[in-house]
């Protein structure tokens, strides 16, 4: 365990050996992940709440306090950008003519109005503004990005294509319910769940509705897509594994809400839940075993060489064989 002094909205990356994990103790936090131990901390201006991501020797991190953050992989501030909302979409990356171009969305003020401040920004590898595209509707989950395009969610209901390159829409979708999760991509579709238990699958290059699957409580848990199978859970603590055909093939039920997105590793799954516990799964949907926190565990676990990293509302960090 690695301890921190805030909780952990944010989920943990692992590069190289080292688990970059933002806490609300307004910090990133840079610890070996064999050892568990500190490598640096690097103190932002607010607390985070997205992901970092990770290109070559920077990492990229976003705060309530409207900043991103590029630090080098030695912990040193290489640059910050302002922005005119809360940054709690984890940032993506995406290259566009061998450029890095850093994936950024606003999200809405305590008070819920952001004015036309609703975007999705795109930020060079220098911290420049590259191009916005204004969405009127703000957005708190991760883009999904595929062959140079972006897929992303309003919370009101509305699934975006945007041209990673130049920020120009290429399709949108009304989904009947509010989005309160990022979508994925696989196989030329774009998967994403709404609040009312909903999870569609859109075709990639126009507004089409492959399939429908239909849960029985609303769903804010990220769906993940593993070869053939697309696994998410619900505000009723049921654990789903679809096909990619849309057809249910096991559910697995908890105590609690699930708003973890799944970790798919080889033969198994793993997520978090608002009971404290973390579940891994083989792919049949049996349970394999579960370790208990000491609060809710809303992150999305990490795997590397056999090891999974899973961060908790209870200030820990946590490291499993």
């Amino acid at each position: 365990e690695y301890e921190t002094d805030g909780p952990f909205y944010a989920s943990p990356v692992v590069v190289d050996g080292t688990v970059y994990a933002p806490s609300f103790d307004q910090s990133l936090h840079a610890v070996n992940a064999a050892t568990g131990e500190a490598d640096w901390t690097f103190q932002g201006n607010g607390n985070p709440r997205s992901t970092p991501a990770v290109e070559a020797d920077s990492v990229f991190f976003g705060t309530d306090a409207n900043t991103v953050f590029s630090v080098t992989s030695d912990g040193e501030e290489e640059w910050r950008y302002e922005g005119g909302g809360p940054v709690r979409a984890s940032p993506k990356t995406v290259q566009v003519n061998n450029n890095t171009l850093v994936l950024v969305a606003e999200g809405r003020f305590g008070s819920g109005a952001v004015g036309d401040r609703r975007v999705l920004q795109a930020l060079s590898s220098e911290g420049e503004l590259s191009w916005e595209f204004t969405s009127g509707g703000y957005t708190e989950y991760a883009p999904a990005v595929a062959n140079g395009n972006v897929y992303f969610a309003r919370w009101d209901g509305v699934v975006y294509s945007i041209n990673g390159s130049n920020g120009e829409q290429n399709w949108f979708h009304e989904a009947s319910g509010n989005i309160s999760c990022s979508p994925t991509v696989r196989d030329q579709t774009v998967v994403y769940a709404d609040e009312r238990g909903n999870v569609r699958a859109l075709r990639t290059d126009e507004d089409s509705v492959r399939w429908t699957y239909e849960a029985d409580a609303g769903i804010r848990s990220s769906p993940s897509a593993s070869d053939d199978t697309v696994y998410f859970g619900d505000e009723d603590g049921t654990f789903h594994a679809v096909s990619l055909d849309g057809d249910e093939i096991w559910t697995y039920d908890t105590e609690d809400s699930i708003r973890s997105k799944p970790t798919v590793g080889d033969d198994f799954v793993a997520f978090g839940n608002n009971d404290g516990n973390v579940y891994v799964l083989d792919t049949e949907g049996e349970e394999l075993w579960t370790h208990e926190t000491g609060n809710d565990v809303r992150t999305s676990p990490a795997v590397i060489d056999g090891r999974l990293f899973v961060s908790s509302f209870d200030n820990n960090l946590y490291a499993f064989e």
